[in-house]
């Protein structure tokens, strides 16, 4: 009687197992007898699509930082945006040399100042420099270095003593402070337009974190982060403020990339620099009778590695396609970044 009850137990398992394939292949029929009823402008717009997400998602896998695709419904266009290293530095030689030829130059010190005991290798210290003492870049003529539509900055920082200073400045537009607690205070200013209709420096943008974040003689690596949704600071890797925006960065720099420099002396050391902007990569523009539906989102955000951003997508994102023939097909992002 057992033997029986088991072999049942198997039939319907194995009933159960071809139900469940069965319905797969059904599924999967409707989704191919849809694409086979396209015709192949409509499927290469479909295409157009799934490879720009796909270029944004691998932009976050590749470069280990945030990228997004961002439709415009009204131009009917999907571009894909990542983070692009437009300046990196790693303070290992006296002409403070940096990628793209970006080197710096010491005021108040007499030469750079370099120590051996940095984050990696050497760094530079202004522990026991005067008040103004600073490391200048000339970045602000460079085309690269517009940061209208997001933008990061990494640093390693240790701090010899509390107090208040400035860490960064970037051409009057982003700012960096440390205060006396250990705490922090990051700052852009904002794009606005005035009442002539030229682009004016807004209200600025700024984050504040608890006191402690930096503690003396402790390395920590800091970055903070805006990508026209959420500004953000991280230490060690840990997100410690947030605030959602969602203006642009002023895009105009009004001087160089300064690290220290303030009215009171920064006592600390800075190492390992890196600095990127937010840039496309691709543009794709929807081909005539070819629309997003009013459903579709404005942007696709993916998180560093390639996975949907969960702060702002908590469920699989669906971009509709709708034709000229009234027929609708609907390209699907998982959570994990897959595009199908």
């Amino acid at each position: 009687m057992n033997h029986r009850a088991c072999e049942s137990r198997r039939g319907v398992t194995l009933v159960e197992l071809m139900l469940v394939m069965g319905m797969i292949a059904l599924l999967l029929g409707v989704g191919v007898g849809l694409l086979t009823q396209l015709n192949p402008g409509e499927k290469a717009a479909v295409g157009l699509v799934q490879s720009t997400i796909r270029s944004a998602h691998n932009s976050a896998v590749a470069r280990t930082a945030p990228a997004r695709a961002r439709i415009d419904h009204a131009a009917r266009s999907i571009t894909a945006e990542g983070l692009h290293v437009i300046g990196t530095w790693h303070f290992e030689d006296e002409r403070l040399s940096g990628a793209f030829d970006l080197d710096g130059v010491a005021f108040g010190s007499g030469e750079a100042p370099l120590s051996e005991d940095g984050y990696q290798g050497r760094c530079v210290s202004f522990e026991g420099a005067q008040s103004g003492a600073r490391i200048e870049f000339a970045v602000q003529d460079d085309p690269a270095w517009d940061l209208r539509d997001g933008f990061s900055i990494d640093m390693a920082v240790k701090l010899a003593a509390l107090g208040g200073a400035q860490l960064l400045s970037l051409g009057g537009v982003v700012e960096i402070q440390v205060d006396s607690r250990g705490g922090l205070r990051a700052a852009f200013a904002s794009e606005t337009t005035d009442e002539s209709g030229r682009i004016a420096k807004g209200a600025p943008v700024y984050v504040e974190t608890v006191p402690g974040v930096l503690r003396p003689g402790h390395w920590t690596r800091l970055r903070m982060v805006y990508d026209r949704a959420v500004l953000r600071l991280l230490a060690d890797g840990v997100e410690v403020v947030r605030r959602h925006e969602g203006v642009p960065v002023f895009p105009k720099l009004g001087g160089p990339l300064v690290l220290a420099g303030g009215r009171e002396p920064f006592r600390g050391a800075l190492d390992n620099l890196v600095v990127s902007a937010v840039a496309a990569a691709e543009v794709a523009v929807l081909p005539g009778g070819v629309r997003f539906g009013a459903d579709a989102p404005t942007e696709v955000l993916f998180a560093p590695g390639g996975a949907l951003d969960p702060t702002r997508h908590r469920e699989p994102v669906r971009v509709p396609l709708e034709f000229e023939d009234g027929q609708r097909v609907v390209v699907l992002v998982g959570l994990y970044g897959t595009v199908e």
